[in-house]
């Protein structure tokens, strides 16, 4: 389970799956993702998805993200639970739009109820520990 930090709300992305981010994040649905803002400063911005169970395991659906993952990420994470029924990979890097250049944690909470991907940006390359904090509180929940 995620650990509460101050000024940051639970936020029901499911009936259960959930994230932690601050009051400023407004969201609404976009092209069928779900699409949280803050204006800043520093913008930022998380996009999300959740997929329901898939024939696979969390196993082979890990090892899918990872094999359509960007090969020139500047970071990579890869993390386990400890009962093992959870699998979480990101990767961190630059990306350029018609906004100009952000920076990206394309991060992957995987579980054999299905798997939620997130992508979380921020104008500022120094806030990496962000990103992989709001990535890090993406739970599940059985009800």
């Amino acid at each position: 389970m995620a650990a509460y930090r101050p000024g940051m709300a639970k936020r029901e992305l499911t009936e259960n799956w959930s994230i932690d981010l601050d009051d400023s994040f407004e969201g609404r649905i976009v092209d069928d993702s779900l699409q949280l803002v803050s204006l800043g400063p520093p913008m930022r911005t998380v996009w999300i998805n959740v997929w329901g169970s898939a024939a696979a395991s969390t196993t082979d659906t890990l090892s899918w993200i990872k094999a359509e993952s960007n090969p020139n990420a500047l970071r990579r994470f890869e993390e386990q639970s400890n009962d093992g029924d959870q699998l979480r990979f990101a990767a961190w890097y630059p990306e350029l739009d018609d906004d100009g250049q952000h920076w990206t944690l394309h991060a992957y909470t995987v579980r054999p109820e299905g798997f939620v991907n997130a992508a979380i940006e921020t104008e500022s390359e120094d806030d990496l520990e962000w990103a992989l904090a709001v990535w890090r509180s993406c739970e599940f929940q059985s009800v």
